[in-house]
């Protein structure tokens, strides 16, 4: 073997040994940049792991390792982000539903109940609140139809008592406290029925106290038209006066 050719031998070897050292560092860093990856995986420091595995692809670009978890951790992300968007928008709701509990709008706060239940089925504030406000409108409903009995008590009472004006307000009072009340509207409008018969009763007998009136003064029989006057004016009806 000449000189030259040891020569070229050794160089081949130095060369080759330099690749494996250049491959070793190359793995050394990847493998370095890897395991920090991972340790802020498993500490889920998602950025720090991002940057972390790009740094691996630098030394080791087709490695799949890295592209796997970094693909894993973005998911993630978008879970996460997902998550917190849902929960803000679940602390909003249940500060709205907490302001309408206390103000006692009570449809607005079912309302608001059954949508915070619609993202999050066993969230405990809405279920309480949600079975407090059933509660409470059950009172109310109770409370609003002893109220609307009463109405109608009075109203038929007036109506005895001929106070016909004072009986049609109290049976709106009633229908005020039950919607579309047949009964309450049905009673409305015979008592307005009866007002209008009354006021036609008046004014004939008006008119007529002040036709008789008017025929004795013509004939000056004055204490007799004063008198009929005076009996017009007890039969005046109110819209007259």
């Amino acid at each position: 073997m000449t000189k030259f050719t040891l020569k070229i031998k050794f160089k081949i070897i130095d060369e080759t040994i330099a690749n494996q050292e250049a491959l070793a560092a190359i793995e050394a860093n990847y493998q370095e940049k890897v395991s920090m990856a991972d340790a802020f995986f498993e500490l889920q420091n998602w950025e720090e792991a991002l940057a972390a595995y790009a740094q691996a692809l630098q030394f080791k670009a087709e490695e799949s390792y890295p592209i796997r978890k970094m693909a894993e951790i973005r998911e993630i992300q978008t879970q996460l982000e997902a998550k917190r968007t849902l929960a803000l928008k679940i602390e909003q709701l249940i500060t709205k539903l907490e302001a309408a509990f206390e103000a006692k709008q009570y449809d607005e706060a079912i309302e608001t109940a059954d949508e915070i239940i619609r993202l999050d089925a066993e969230n405990p504030t809405a279920k309480s609140r949600k079975a407090a406000v059933e509660l409470a409108k059950e009172a109310i409903a109770r409370e609003n139809e002893q109220r609307y009995l009463m109405a109608m008590q009075q109203g038929e009472t007036l109506i005895q008592q001929k106070e016909y004006q004072d009986a049609i307000v109290s049976f709106k009072i009633a229908l005020g406290l039950k919607k579309n009340d047949a009964n309450a509207q049905q009673r409305i409008k015979q008592v307005e029925s009866l007002l209008e018969e009354r006021l036609l009763a008046l004014k004939t007998a008006y008119n007529a106290h002040i036709a008789d009136a008017d025929r004795h003064f013509n004939a000056g029989t004055f204490d007799m038209a004063i008198e009929s006057y005076l009996k017009a004016e007890g039969t005046k009806p109110d819209m007259l006066c």
